[in-house]
């Protein structure tokens, strides 16, 4: 598909540190127009290919491959074989290591013209830029054709920006695209049409160390300007005698050599003149080696132009005779003579001493201009060790300073967890003492006796668990199931008749934390209708027309009265247990031992705030979910409604939580991202969720998503702020305390019960 046409793809650098780039092909020339190609099915691996230097610009290809850009040419024009540039990577394994099939050379991957590619974006006419750097140099506005010039930032923190260069351009030309690159990566582009412009390559320009070698080679090649006297001479003399003008294939003078070049520059250069492997392809050199073999093979015909004589040299022949001639001091004058009478002899041999004059001129200045450039190179290479040796005194600096600090900065943990444990174990000293007088004082004050009576009285309701009994007749009106929306309308007729004012958004909260707890906390301050709340709620469940619902008193309750056995009956019907007050003795239970003690038992507990209650422990908090109640307003209309007689049949516990529980909505995302960012950050302080916590405040939310319009993050405000934030400001340290604030940001309903007084030892 690929090979013998011209593609247009993009680059990518995708592992900086070893310099290795891939291309992706988007679009292939066609008839004069441009088609986007599935390169996919081809070429794996996200249709990518990877990119190997060629030998020619190994030394910049890193340079060149980085200053193209986003898009590049995939110029196949002159390849049209499967495997002439593109081939298999043997290097290829699947994995991180390599992940592109195939690879293509560096000579056919081209930089694109400057007007050829042109990416659209879409801003404003000010000229300010955001996000990241455009693929292009200049960028066409999605709503117009007038292409606009991107300007890098001067400094750190400048904002880049783009201005109009004056110039629009035809539709006609041009081929908009909207194609998906790199993986996560949109392109919106246009391309001007292969007609519409002279070339759609850049030429190629000499970098790296290839530019740098070529200067010198082109000094030393330049020959000194003719003077006047050569100039006036004839064409004929202007070549020296020593040249054997007889032989036809006089070799040139080989040129120098750049010691700055590199190894494999060096062996190029060096290779001049009969040299019959410069420039060869291995199959010519392998014909050639046949040839020769056949040649020297015994019994070849000699050829006919060949002979046995070599050939004689008519200039050393000559030599030989003036030589002979001038061993014999007699006719030196006849000689000289002879010789003066030639043809311009003397002027033909003062030409021949300047040019040897001139000859060791020249190479003495070729001589000097070397030493200066190992010079310059030797002070360029001393410059660099010094920079070099600089930058590693430097390191070995920082390194030194950064192990000094890393080690004071260990030694002084060291000695903050120290301090810590000490003072640890001293504050634990501390309680032990306390927790020593207190006992002491109860010996005396009479709650020792208290508590004896209370641990009685909850080992009294354990024991009733325990008594097997008949189970409870189930009326025949408890089968009816109730829908949620029933549910809903029956918890607030039922606060109506107490004479309270429920909203939806409230029923669901109360039906929903009943179906999910085993007991209920109410805290508010005094006149905040906690009894009657839970009252009503009982009335709602159906539990008084069941005779299953008993209030204790918070200070001794009587857990061995008839009604209070009466709740640990094994029946489907709710049964309701409402402690009054149940702080106001320090440290009890404020369930009393009754959570958990009956299936569909429903433990409400009425804790008062301030300092009329004592602290409630995290353990009970733990157990369901807390409800914060506040007073009516004195504003608010009155007036006395007789509940008295108002009883509304009972319905299964089981119905209830079919109602809310079965049929829960999906979780969005966000909020699961929103609860996971929160355990994260407890996390950091010490503080987890436990299981139980992190299911029923799940559960919450899903209820109340499909019970009432109301948001995710409201409903998880609500869960956290009823069942997770109350454990937490029991137990948490005081860091974690004062970071609250922060993790709770924007949501109102725990943010407002941190400014609550509430029944809690911090």
């Amino acid at each position: 598909m690929l090979p013998g046409k011209l593609c247009i793809g993009i680059l990518e650098e995708d592992n900086p540190l070893k310099s290795y780039f891939r291309l992706k092909p988007l679009l292939v020339e066609n008839d004069g127009r441009y088609e986007p190609v599935a390169c996919e099915e081809i070429y794996p691996e996200e249709g990518c290919i990877r990119i190997v230097p060629d030998k020619n610009e190994s030394s910049y290809f890193k340079a060149r491959m980085r200053r193209m850009g986003r898009y590049c040419v995939l110029d196949l024009r002159e390849h049209a074989g499967e495997n002439d540039k593109i081939r298999p990577n043997k290097n290829y394994k699947g994995d991180e290591t390599e992940r592109n099939a195939h690879i293509v050379y560096s000579d056919v991957v081209r930089e694109p013209a400057r007007d050829m590619i042109f990416e659209i974006a879409e801003f404003d006419g000010e000229g300010a830029w955001e996000g990241a750097a455009p693929g292009t140099p200049r960028v066409l506005r999605s709503d117009s054709l007038e292409t606009w010039a991107y300007t890098v930032p001067a400094e750190e923190g400048d904002c880049a920006r783009i201005a109009p260069d004056g110039q629009r351009l035809d539709a006609g030309e041009l081929q908009t695209f909207e194609i998906a690159g790199f993986p996560g990566e949109r392109l919106h582009f246009a391309i001007r049409l292969p007609g519409a412009m002279e070339s759609v390559i850049e030429p190629p320009a000499p970098r790296g160390e290839n530019a740098r070698a070529e200067k010198p080679a082109q000094k030393a090649e330049e020959k000194p300007a003719p003077r006047e006297e050569e100039k006036s001479a004839p064409k004929a003399e202007e070549k020296p005698a020593s040249e054997k003008p007889w032989i036809s294939h006089d070799l040139p003078k080989p040129p120098r050599i750049d010691p700055r070049m590199s190894p494999l520059q060096k062996t190029l250069a060096a290779q001049s003149g009969l040299n019959p492997k410069r420039n060869r392809s291995l199959q010519e050199i392998i014909e050639e080696k046949w040839r020769h073999s056949r040649v020297d093979q015994l019994g070849y015909p000699i050829p006919a132009n060949a002979m046995g004589k070599p050939v004689e040299n008519p200039v050393e022949r000559a030599v030989e005779a003036l030589r002979q001639a001038w061993d014999n001091p007699a006719i030196h004058t006849q000689l000289l003579d002879e010789l003066s009478g030639m043809g311009d002899f003397y002027a033909a041999l003062d030409q021949r001493g300047k040019q040897v004059a001139d000859r060791a001129i020249q190479q003495e200045l070729e001589e000097l201009e070397a030493d200066r450039l190992k010079a310059l190179d030797a002070l360029d290479r001393l410059r660099r060790e010094k920079a070099a040796l600089r930058e590693s005194f430097k390191e070995e600096i920082r390194r030194e300073e950064a192990e000094a600090l890393a080690d004071a900065i260990a030694q002084r943990e060291a000695v903050q967890a120290e301090c810590a444990q000490y003072r640890a174990e001293a504050e634990s000293a501390q309680q032990v003492v306390a927790e020593a007088r207190d006992a002491y004082a109860s010996l005396n004050d009479g709650r020792f006796e208290e508590k004896l009576r209370e641990f009685a009285l909850t080992s009294r309701a354990a024991e009733l668990l325990r008594k097997e009994e008949a189970p409870v007749p189930v009326p025949a009106s408890a089968g009816v199931a109730p829908t949620r929306e029933e549910w809903i309308e029956r918890i607030q007729r039922a606060f109506a008749l107490e004479g309270l004012e429920l909203n939806q958004l409230q029923a669901a909260n109360l039906l929903i934390c009943a179906s999910l707890g085993e007991s209920l906390l109410f805290s508010g301050p005094a006149a905040s209708d906690k009894c009657m709340t839970a009252h009503a709620l009982a009335t709602a469940l159906g539990a008084p027309a069941a005779q299953r619902y008993v209030e204790f008193p918070g200070e001794s309750p009587d857990v061995r009265a008839p009604k209070a056995e009466e709740l640990l009956r094994p029946s489907e019907l709710p049964a309701v247990a409402l402690i009054r007050d149940a702080n106001r003795t320090p440290g009890a239970d404020v369930c009393r031992g009754l959570c958990g003690a009956a299936e569909n038992l429903l433990v409400i507990s009425a804790i008062s705030d301030g300092g009329t209650g004592f602290p409630v422990s995290a353990e009970a908090l733990e157990r369901g979910f807390m409800i914060r109640l506040e007073p009516v307003s004195a504003d608010a209309p009155w007036r006395p409604c007789d509940a008295a007689a108002a009883e509304f049949p009972p319905v299964r516990m089981q119905a209830l939580r079919n109602a809310f529980l079965k049929d829960v909505a999906e979780l969005p995302p966000a909020l699961e991202r929103r609860l996971q960012k929160i355990r994260a950050e407890l996390a950091v302080h010490g503080v987890r969720l436990s299981r139980r916590t992190l299911d029923m405040m799940w559960h919450y939310c899903g209820a109340m998503l499909a019970a009432c319009r109301i948001s995710a993050g409201e409903a998880l405000d609500l869960a956290f702020a009823q069942k997770a934030l109350p454990c937490i400001l029991a137990e948490a340290p005081v860091a974690c305390l004062a970071e609250l604030k922060t993790m709770l940001s924007g949501m109102a309903h725990s943010l407002a019960l941190l400014n609550s007084p509430l029944p809690i030892q911090i």
